[in-house]
């Protein structure tokens, strides 16, 4: 596995993988209903290209071209994504890109990063010292999302 930066022709693969990883969540931690609401069979492909482009995102690569995995980072330490592929899942890869993205932090002299976690992410993060700030609800639709503002201070 190596980890390369996105490209506009990566798009639709990003787009898939998220779509993948929504929908192989556990119901019983996200209802399919929520997951129908968090990720749409008919994603907004517009809106995902304009949002890929305003931050650097990280694509992890196996098997020399195959993405199972993808993080972001803002310019004020905002982590906005952190998905991989379910085929890949429990392999080192969010820890990867994770470990990736808080390094070029620390090189850039933030002084934090933060991020919204899904109630799957929200021990990742913690594990890597993520200190829990707030639960917090998005109503979609029909549904109400939880999810878990985290931060962590770095070094520099």
């Amino acid at each position: 596995m190596f980890i390369r930066n996105y490209q506009t022709a990566d798009l639709d693969a990003v787009v898939g993988l998220f779509q993948r990883a929504v929908h192989g969540v556990d119901p019983q931690i996200y209802t399919r209903a929520e997951q129908a609401q968090w990720s749409p069979k008919q994603p907004d492909l517009a809106k995902w290209a304009q949002r890929l482009s305003s931050q650097e995102v990280f694509l992890a690569i196996a098997n020399l071209q195959e993405i199972v995995g993808f993080i972001s980072l803002e310019p004020d330490g905002h982590i906005d994504y952190t998905y991989v592929d379910p085929e890949f899942q429990r392999q080192g890869i969010a820890k990867s890109l994770y470990c990736f993205v808080e390094a070029l932090a620390i090189e850039r002299a933030y002084p934090r990063l933060y991020v919204e976690a899904s109630k799957l992410a929200r021990p990742f993060f913690e594990q890597h010292g993520f200190r829990l700030l707030s639960s917090n609800t998005h109503p979609r639709g029909d549904q109400v999302l939880i999810n878990y503002s985290l931060e962590k201070f770095l070094s520099v």
